[in-house]
């Protein structure tokens, strides 16, 4: 998100600089090295420009995803400092060979943020990187013969035909 710190963010609500407590459930605020991405609501209410990285394939390498994934691990552990996570993430299908290692790179290590006020480390230890439909097959009962997995994304589309599960 440009243009919208997290000063901003209190200054319009009435609230002291640094009311971080004051935050809803529903405004996420992380801030690393390269500034201050806003997810949930207050990305909506203060975007003044895309900030989920649509439109570039490099979103899912870039740091954008990853900043995305330490905000949902951070929020699912509101009182945790230090956080070792093994993740899990999937790429369309027609991205998956070009980006799964830079995806893993970007991901994997040690992540030093504020969330919320809070400072966070994550220490990624493991990192799978799968395609979309092959994800979705996989919690499909077991099928022998031929197969579609259609996944109906928020942009994409992922059909993949597989034959006694491969």
């Amino acid at each position: 998100l440009h243009a919208a710190f997290s000063s901003d963010v209190f200054e319009r609500r009435g609230l002291p600089a640094g009311s971080w407590s004051k935050l809803r459930n529903t405004d996420h605020i992380i801030q690393t090295a390269q500034g201050e991405r806003f997810l949930g609501t207050l990305a909506l209410d203060f975007g003044t420009a895309i900030s989920s990285g649509r439109g570039s394939d490099q979103r899912y390498s870039d740091g954008t995803t990853r900043d995305f994934i330490l905000a949902g691990i951070a929020a699912a552990m509101p009182s945790a400092r230090h956080i070792v996570a093994r993740v899990a993430t999937m790429l369309p299908i027609s991205l998956y060979m070009e980006h799964r290692a830079a995806v893993e790179r970007s991901l994997k290590g040690t992540h030093t943020f504020t969330y919320n006020g809070r400072s966070v480390t994550v220490k990624i230890e493991h990192v799978r990187v799968e395609r979309e439909g092959a994800a979705a097959f996989a919690g499909m009962p077991p099928t022998t013969g031929r197969a579609i997995g259609i996944d109906i994304g928020g942009r994409t589309v992922n059909v993949a035909l597989f034959l006694n599960g491969e």
